[in-house]
């Protein structure tokens, strides 16, 4: 009998997992739950079992089990594929709609609180900023990658080295605005607990 890190039974394990994903489908007719939230557990599990497909790394009885729920683990496969292009897609709308309207694509990690944005709400903001982060972080810009061929198309001001002027320029930019803010804050309580005694 085999057991994963919580000493779930594997078996029951694939069984609930598989219940929650035919109940999302279901719900709301694609096998690509949302990273967070309530379904982060099963997006997670759903990204696994892509990868295994992927991989050839799924047992047949397993593939089998997927198609008997009435899941056809090659459209699985497709949904994904179709999915993480809409997402990359609309990040690269966000980057044009930030580079639109604050003339730069030097969006920080941390700086992204501070911008003041009509174009984005601060939920697409921290997405892109993270978006942004991952990119520098993991790609290689040289790198023959249909994705990293599209951020230099439709991106062509898109800074990948953040350890170049213009970035640490934008950052050290944010941590002088993000201090402000944080002393006037402090000012303002300071004043605060004065006038009232």
């Amino acid at each position: 009998m085999s057991f994963d890190k919580r000493g779930v039974k594997r078996k029951d394990l694939w069984e609930r997992m598989l219940g929650e994903l035919k109940a999302w489908i279901a719900a709301e007719g694609n096998v690509i739950p949302p990273e967070h939230g309530d379904t982060a557990s099963l997006s997670v599990w759903v990204r696994s079992l892509k990868s295994r497909l992927k991989l050839g790394k799924l047992s047949s009885a397993k593939a089998e089990s997927l198609r008997a729920a009435g899941i056809d683990p090659a459209a699985m496969e497709s949904a994904a594929a179709s999915a993480s292009d809409k997402k990359f897609l609309r990040r690269i709308e966000l980057a044009k709609r930030y580079l639109n309207e604050q003339g730069d694509l030097c969006l920080t990690r941390r700086g992204w609180t501070l911008v003041q944005s009509k174009a984005l709400s601060q939920d697409e903001l921290k997405e892109l900023a993270e978006w942004m982060h991952k990119i520098r972080e993991r790609r290689n810009p040289d790198a023959d990658d249909p994705q990293i061929t599209a951020i230099r198309a439709e991106l062509p001001m898109f800074v990948w080295d953040s350890k170049s002027k213009e970035y640490e320029a934008k950052a050290k930019e944010n941590k002088s605005s993000r201090n402000r803010r944080i002393n006037e804050k402090r000012r303002g309580r300071q004043g605060k607990g004065r006038g009232s005694g």
